[in-house]
């Protein structure tokens, strides 16, 4: 037993000097490189190594399911008003022309639809960029592979770290919450998966209505990073950063935000009779835009983190009663 262990030891020390003293016999201009086909990163357990003929190595890694791999590799970390993110997509034990399809998910990254990457035939890579939001929070990059690709790794964890600047609170207003997050949130059919920590406040300016009636309202619906417990606030006042209990017309509250929720309709100016909070009573919050901006103050408070980060929903605007 120790003899064969010996001789398989000297049959590999044989094999790889062959391949270095091949390499190094070459000129400097012939000289080429080390192929890790099948790896997810720089290293891997081979189980083949080979010479070819332009001297290039190519080295096979271990794949258990023996299926090609894209792998997903970029910044974990990004800062507001700093660069975007360049994120790699990298191929391995196919030369087919392939598109991986990747998506950007949680508000500390600009918001962009699920697009794709073509990696052409024989290309090892492709790539895409990912910019930060203009507030601190979170995300998650992830790539879904072709069929019969395996995807290692397909997804980054992204914190994007920055201070918040907003607006200086109008005359009157408390103090905002330290951190308070100010969101740019305009009528899209495309909601805004947002995340936040627990107790986090998210402020969103109202809107002008889109339609002919002057009220809007927010919703607020599920996401893959939605919390399995918890509660949901929304105030509708003139104070960002600042949830208000006292108007029990422009307060909401509700247990297990999980379900689709919705705030009170913001009337941003007079319909019928209604031309003021006393009049409009339980139908809404009295927010004329003829006073300045108000906004829809959103919190929630939930227990468990959701993967090991910030849980969120999906946010949209929607024209409301009136």
């Amino acid at each position: 037993m120790r003899f064969a262990h010996y001789k398989l030891l000297r049959r590999t020390a044989i094999l790889i000097g062959a391949a270095s003293a091949l390499v190094l016999g070459l000129p400097a201009a012939a000289q080429g490189t080390a192929t890790l086909v099948g790896a997810s990163g720089t290293t891997c357990t081979y189980s083949q190594m080979t010479v070819q003929p332009n001297g290039n190595i190519s080295i096979s890694c271990n794949n258990t399911s023996g299926n090609p791999t894209v792998g997903l590799s970029g910044p974990s970390t990004l800062t507001v008003g700093g660069p975007a993110g360049t994120y790699q997509i990298t191929r391995n034990g196919d030369t087919a022309a392939i598109t991986v399809n990747y998506s950007v998910t949680g508000g500390g990254c600009v918001n962009v639809p699920s697009t794709a990457v073509a990696i052409g035939a024989s290309a090892t890579s492709g790539s895409f960029t990912v910019s930060p939001g203009t507030l601190a929070g979170s995300c998650i990059v992830a790539i879904t592979p072709p069929a019969t690709y395996v995807a290692n790794p397909s997804t980054v964890a992204v914190n994007v770290s920055g201070s918040v600047s907003g607006p200086p609170p109008p005359s009157g207003c408390p103090t905002p919450q330290a951190g308070y997050q100010l969101q740019t949130l305009g009528w899209s059919p495309n909601p805004l998966e947002l995340r936040l920590d627990s107790g986090v406040i998210a402020s969103f300016p109202i809107p002008a209505p889109n339609t002919s009636k002057v009220s809007v309202r927010m919703t607020q619906g599920q996401q893959q990073m939605s919390p399995g417990d918890g509660i949901s606030e929304m105030s509708i006042s003139k104070c960002p950063g600042v949830i208000d209990t006292t108007n029990t017309s422009c307060y909401s509250k509700t247990q297990n935000g999980n379900n689709y929720t919705v705030s009170p309709d913001a009337f941003t100016k007079g319909v019928y009779s209604f031309t003021s909070q006393t009049t409009l009573a339980y139908r809404g919050c009295w927010a004329p835009a003829s006073e300045g901006q108000w906004y829809v103050n959103v919190r929630w408070t939930y227990a468990n983190s959701c993967y090991g980060l910030a849980c969120g929903y999906s946010m949209q605007w929607l024209p409301g009663a009136y």
